[in-house]
């Protein structure tokens, strides 16, 4: 008995599927805006310009709350402040280089393929910093040891407070940026099951 095979029920070779596929490599990695990595348009200058303007926000927030501490009472938060910075200028780092890097052209980055450790630097030391800058807005009241008397101290813990939250939500921003442009670009193709 002979079997019928229809070709709608023929699994299509995914090599076949993904023969047309294109390779992008504009003007920014695809983790900084997918869109704008495929075709420079409104939508993809948008996202970079916003992107870019969340890190600079961030790192002039942590900048200028670090200048209303003071690191001789204020050690916890010095320290929290201290690696959350770090963690955030590797990120910023590679973020920045990597940018760079690809805009001249001396290395594309196709989309989905930056390497994972190095997605990894950017990724988690986003998240590590939101956790630490979580702990500072949390712990602000606490600055200068505060009294109702002293009237600089309670400015001082008002000024780094709200630039703290202000670092924060920056922080938050950039965090769901790269996980977005990261979901919209995909796996490489050179990288996924054929």
């Amino acid at each position: 008995m002979a079997k019928v095979l229809y070709s709608a029920t023929q699994p299509l070779d995914a090599a076949l599927v993904k023969s047309g596929a294109q390779k992008y490599s504009g003007l920014v990695p695809y983790f900084v805006s997918g869109p704008l990595h495929r075709d420079v348009g409104a939508v993809g200058i948008a996202g970079a310009f916003l992107h870019v303007v969340a890190w600079i926000l961030a790192f002039v927030m942590d900048i200028l709350a670090v200048g209303k501490l003071d690191a001789d009472t204020d050690k916890v938060h010095w320290d929290y402040w201290f690696y959350s910075f770090l963690v955030f200028c590797v990120a910023f780092a590679v973020l920045l280089i990597t940018t760079i890097v690809h805009a001249v052209g001396l290395a594309k980055v196709p989309e989905g393929a930056m390497p994972p450790a190095a997605m990894t630097l950017i990724t988690s030391g986003v998240f590590i910093t939101i956790v630490f800058n979580v702990l500072l807005v949390m712990n602000a009241a606490t600055i200068h040891a505060v009294t109702v008397a002293d009237a600089d101290s309670a400015t001082a813990q008002t000024d780094f407070r709200h630039y703290a939250i202000w670092a924060l939500m920056a922080k938050i921003y950039i965090g769901e940026f790269l996980k977005n442009n990261i979901i919209w670009a995909g796996a490489a193709e050179e990288y996924t099951d054929k």
